[in-house]
């Protein structure tokens, strides 16, 4: 008697032509990681004075860190406002969120100069310092979002008495997250407020932190609907058509927002001036607005 059987092979590398773009992207990057801790920051960043080291990290802070912030705001509508219909978003937004701040945290550690001293953070504080408490508050908001993820890890592993302790513990953790996250968008802004010499007028202003969170929110219910729009295309999921319309509608009124509070601080601190006569500096100001 003959059995016919079938291998089929555990793990298949059956990956998308984009999916091996980017691993070659993060192969390249991993080299240029390693060449950096070789022969230093200097060996792979072309700094300058006129490019210094505060314009690559300013640029991973000021990204990164945005495109991340949908989770602090999905988390704040389903647990703090207890609007439970966005709550099938939530892991999603979760997981990109955790992504982005593990992968900024990866960038500062080739950014810095002396990557080895990251534990300074915990022994020589200056409390005057901006930098500590942006530092402080990555490590802290990671932790929280990890936190806030793993109960669908432990569901995964069927780790009920964790996944149970995390559930409950969820709006408590929510509210200290959310509130870590509003005074690091602010904090981001911060540290160029203490800077008006460098900043031109259109740009430096009181309002900086502020302006920072308000921008945050509205890039973050952005990245909440691209998110969902590819994962939804990529895994062939059904699409949450009803809850990304009600998100993209609050947008307008939060850039209208910003906007108020752009222009209100330059009408009252009278650089309106700078709108129209300042060469480049406009043209970039009304390309940015």
């Amino acid at each position: 008697m003959k059995a016919n059987l079938t291998i089929h092979p555990r793990f298949r590398l059956n990956f998308s032509p984009l999916v091996w773009v980017l691993l070659a992207c993060m192969a390249l990057a991993g080299l240029l990681a390693l060449y950096r801790y070789a022969f230093g920051v200097g060996a792979i960043s072309n700094l300058s004075n006129s490019y210094p080291w505060g314009f690559w990290v300013s640029f991973d802070l000021f990204t990164g860190i945005a495109i991340s912030s949908g989770a602090f705001i999905i988390a704040a509508i389903i647990y703090i406002f207890e609007l439970k219909e966005f709550k099938p978003m939530l892991r999603a937004v979760l997981l990109t969120a955790l992504l982005g701040y593990i992968m900024e945290a990866m960038a500062l550690m080739v950014e810095l100069g002396h990557p080895e001293r990251i534990w300074y953070f915990f022994i020589y504080q200056n409390w005057t310092s901006f930098l500590l408490f942006i530092g402080l508050y990555v490590m802290i908001y990671i932790a929280i979002m990890a936190a806030e993820f793993s109960p669908a890890v432990f569901e995964r592993l069927g780790w009920k008495k964790p996944r149970d302790f995390f559930n409950r513990a969820m709006k408590p953790l929510v509210i200290v997250g959310v509130v870590i996250s509003i005074l690091h968008q602010g904090s981001l802004g911060a540290l160029l407020l203490i800077q008006p010499t460098k900043l031109f007028p259109l740009w430096w202003t009181p309002f900086l932190p502020v302006l920072f969170f308000v921008s945050a929110i509205a890039i973050g219910l952005a990245m909440t609907i691209f998110e969902s729009s590819l994962s939804s295309r990529y895994f062939k999921r059904g699409l949450e058509i009803h809850l990304l319309e009600k998100l993209a509608a609050i947008i307008p009124w939060v850039l209208g927002l910003y906007l108020v509070l752009k222009f209100g601080e330059l009408f009252f601190s009278g650089e309106v001036q700078y709108l129209f006569n300042s060469g480049t500096m406009s043209v970039l100001f009304w390309s940015e607005i």
